[in-house]
């Protein structure tokens, strides 16, 4: 089900998106917790069951901080299988720079920039598959994340784009969310819904 949000066709994209945030984070911290146990099960299972999933050799996923969808069976599921399991590690919070790092174990990882835990080593890979996360989406693929364009930069300074997938609560599945043209969308979602190409 597409969760309903006001649209306030008037508003320029950033204070429309500020708006939007702060509804989203007001969503997600309301969920009752065994709701977002269950469908945190379940939208890893059907990440995990997923073409694109299946066929990548190499995962950058992100470290769920917080109420976000929560990532950690698919950690796990991927260092089982055998892929490449990389992981954001801020270089620059002034500039805004960010790479993704090697991951072969929990206990290669620290507290990293804004208390969200990043791997400790250096060995940089581009993966073949991105699992974003974010706090809205729409089916145009358009990402709402948290503000810092982290993301966003890493990804335009690629000269070959990887697969982006949405990982999300099907609440976060909007009928619109607010895009600049420096946004970069991602090509499928995943819910405890389901998953689909956009």
């Amino acid at each position: 089900m597409i969760a309903q949000i006001p649209h306030n066709e008037k508003s320029p994209p950033g204070a429309e998106k500020d708006k939007l945030r702060r509804l989203m984070l007001a969503r997600r911290k309301n969920t009752a917790p065994e709701k977002v146990r269950l469908a945190g099960t379940k939208l890893q299972a059907n990440m995990l069951d997923s073409d694109p999933w299946q066929k990548a050799s190499s995962i950058g996923l992100y470290a769920s901080f917080g109420d976000e969808a929560p990532t950690g069976e698919l950690f796990d599921a991927a260092r089982r299988a055998g892929k490449t399991v990389l992981l954001p590690k801020i270089l620059d919070k002034r500039e805004r720079r960010m790479v993704f790092i090697r991951c072969d174990s929990p206990a290669d990882m620290r507290a990293g920039a804004f208390g969200i835990t990043e791997p400790a080593g250096d060995a940089a890979g581009i993966p073949h598959l991105v699992v974003m996360p974010g706090l809205a989406f729409d089916k145009k693929g358009c990402r709402l994340g948290y503000g810092g364009g982290y993301f966003d930069r890493y990804l335009a300074s690629l000269t070959a784009r990887p697969l982006l997938a949405g990982l999300c609560f099907d609440f976060q599945i909007l009928p619109s969310v607010p895009a600049d043209p420096f946004d970069i969308p991602v090509n499928c979602l995943c819910s405890e819904a389901g998953f689909i190409w956009l």
